[in-house]
């Protein structure tokens, strides 16, 4: 058995999410434009969403070995990923949005927080197998609407 199995992996991802939250929220309270705050509201509004999707994921995996191709791969994997989290503590997440010196600035970042989590999930949804793999198709759905929304925003604010 890995050292690190699925529910932990699941369990970071919850932790992703609550500092997801923070970071939206945090945008939102420097954001200059109206527009941006309520969209930066309606994103922190659906990672709480989210957050409830992988609560539920963990409460039905129970105990899960991996999907491997090759024996470790799925550990190795997971302790790059927990060694390249984009906030490790809420208070990261939100003094990051805190140094946002500009609304653009601020959607940039959210942008790219987006796109890492896109990558974070696609790469789980190997791990969890086809038949968990709905749970993170929504997840990945919802973060693809994140961005399309967020780059709007950000059209209207340059």
């Amino acid at each position: 058995m890995p050292l690190v199995d699925l529910s932990e992996l699941i369990e970071m991802a919850v932790k992703d999410e609550e500092t997801g939250i923070v970071f939206y929220k945090a945008l939102a309270e420097v954001a200059r434009n109206p527009a941006v705050k309520d969209g930066m509201l309606a994103i922190a509004a659906q990672e709480q969403g989210q957050l409830a999707w992988f609560q539920k994921m963990l409460d039905d995996i129970g105990q899960y070995q991996p999907v491997e191709e090759d024996p470790g791969e799925y550990e190795e994997y997971l302790w790059a990923l927990l060694k390249s989290r984009a906030f490790p503590k809420p208070e990261d997440a939100a003094a990051k949005a805190h140094s946002a010196e500009t609304d653009a600035a601020g959607i940039e970042m959210a942008i790219k927080l987006e796109h890492d989590t896109l990558e974070f999930l696609e790469d789980m949804r190997r791990f969890v197998g086809p038949e968990r793999s709905t749970y993170v198709d929504v997840i990945i759905e919802e973060e693809r609407e994140h961005l399309v929304a967020l780059t709007r925003l950000k059209e209207t604010v340059t």
